[in-house]
């Protein structure tokens, strides 16, 4: 089994308040560009673009106790 075939086959559970949200965002997406856009496009293209400032910040956000 190639590396594609095997991240084609994982799930990520997205609670259904955020699945709601992320469900509007990429309608709003669709509607404005005229083709439609996957949840997971979306999401890939954050991670892609800003998921090294969003673990930066969150390391920051989240650092080691201090006490």
């Amino acid at each position: 089994m190639n590396n594609d075939s095997y991240r084609a086959k994982r799930t990520l559970y997205i609670g259904e308040p955020l699945r709601k949200t992320l469900d509007r965002i990429v309608l709003d997406i669709g509607y404005h560009t005229g083709r439609p856009i996957e949840v997971a496009e979306f999401l890939r293209f954050l991670v892609e673009k800003h998921g090294a400032e969003a673990r930066d910040r969150l390391k920051e956000i989240y650092g080691p106790d201090q006490g």
